[in-house]
């Protein structure tokens, strides 16, 4: 069993009543977009798609398959209520963690999205390590937070709340809007 399929029969039986929400998308060829899409992760067919939605799309590059698991809102397997990430998703190399905060209209809001995103892929990461028991079949795992080229890059503030959820969670936290899949 590869490692996508064994993560996602794990999770499946941990989340059995949310099961049907956690997908194994096989056979891809090209790039997936992930969307924020009234509060639910979703996965847009076409690059076309991706014209009007920029800010909000996440683009996941060379994958061959992955594992897609909507976290938050309507169609997430922990729905609403606690603060968690919009979703996860994984290739044979990697578990990524995904917050979308694209919704700040000033720079004034910049450092509390940061905040929460970390707060919210940290909550989820803790919850997943609990549920699978810190076993990742040898997967990497990494947290992304997707926000608007607005925000600036090299703020003192960013590289507080990266140092911290690096020391506290022992995983990268990344702000991006690509994840490259495979080998690199």
């Amino acid at each position: 069993m590869n490692k996508i399929a064994y993560l996602l029969e794990r999770l499946r039986a941990i989340f059995a009543d949310k099961a049907h929400f956690i997908q194994h998308l096989e056979s891809l060829q090209g790039d997936i977009w992930l969307v924020d899409k009234e509060g639910t992760t979703e996965i847009l067919a076409t690059e076309s798609q991706t014209e009007e939605q920029e800010p909000q799309v996440f683009r996941i590059e060379n994958a061959a398959a992955l594992g897609f698991v909507p976290i938050d809102g309507k169609g997430g397997i922990l729905g609403y209520g606690d603060s968690h990430c919009d979703c996860l998703f994984f290739d044979e190399w990697a578990l990524c963690f995904l917050e979308f905060k694209t919704n700040a209209t000033s720079l004034k809001k910049v450092d509390k999205n940061r905040s929460k995103a970390a707060e919210q892929l940290g909550n989820t990461l803790q919850l997943i390590d609990e549920k699978l028991q810190n076993e990742y079949n040898g997967l990497e795992r990494e947290a992304y937070m997707r926000v608007p080229d607005l925000y600036p890059r090299a703020s003192a503030s960013l590289v507080q709340i990266r140092a911290e959820f690096l020391e506290t969670h022992g995983v990268p936290l990344l702000e991006s809007k690509l994840k490259r899949c495979g080998r690199t």
